[in-house]
């Protein structure tokens, strides 16, 4: 299978590599800048936002500003005598290190020419996403929990496991899941979940 390098530089000569290489472009597939027409070493992550709460068994959802103002919520399943899921949403800030580390990561894993395997889902399998925003435009990757993607699954972690740092900081709210909550300035998680294929 030609790379995307090699693509490039045949497809002046082999009519075949050009078409290839036009074919994925137009599907969304890859992007010899970045994707969707970015170059991500040139353009600062203005946000970045992971959803993660299926309806059964809950999960996470988290929010990164671009100067490190971040939220995050848990939602687990409901203990006797509630109903439905329950949330607790916390407030918190990024150190400039965690910023940087994050910045790095979604660089150095290439987000933004990630190429998802696509498979039908499991019954009740979660489905992640992860959305970046630059100042060229923005992302939206997502994939099925089982499926392994070395360089979404290093950005899903790192996110996840900035939580805790919001369980030591500001609680904001504590009772029943509201699919429709969002912390102010970010960009509309409904806009964002339509994008994501089930």
């Amino acid at each position: 299978m030609l790379s995307r390098r090699q693509l490039l530089h045949s497809s002046m000569k082999y009519p075949l590599a050009q078409a290839l290489l036009c074919l994925l472009a137009f599907c969304g597939c890859t992007s010899l800048t970045g994707g969707h027409g970015m170059d991500p070493r040139s353009a600062e992550i203005e946000e970045g936002l992971l959803l993660d709460v299926q309806g059964l068994f809950g999960g996470w959802d988290v929010w990164v500003g671009a100067q490190g103002d971040a939220y995050s919520r848990s939602v687990t399943p409901p203990d006797r005598g509630q109903h439905g899921l329950q949330e607790v949403r916390y407030k918190f800030a990024l150190s400039a290190e965690e910023r940087a580390a994050l910045f790095d990561l979604i660089r150095k894993n290439d987000f933004f020419n990630i190429i998802m395997r696509e498979r039908p889902g499991i019954p009740d399998e979660a489905r992640p996403a992860i959305w970046v925003k630059t100042a060229s435009g923005s992302r939206l990757v997502s994939k099925w929990a089982g499926v392994e993607n070395e360089d979404f699954d290093a950005i899903w972690a790192f996110l996840l496991n900035l939580t805790p740092s919001g369980e030591k900081d500001t609680e904001l709210y504590r009772g029943d899941f509201d699919w429709q909550w969002q912390p102010d300035g970010f960009t509309e998680r409904e806009l964002l979940l339509k994008q994501i294929p089930y």
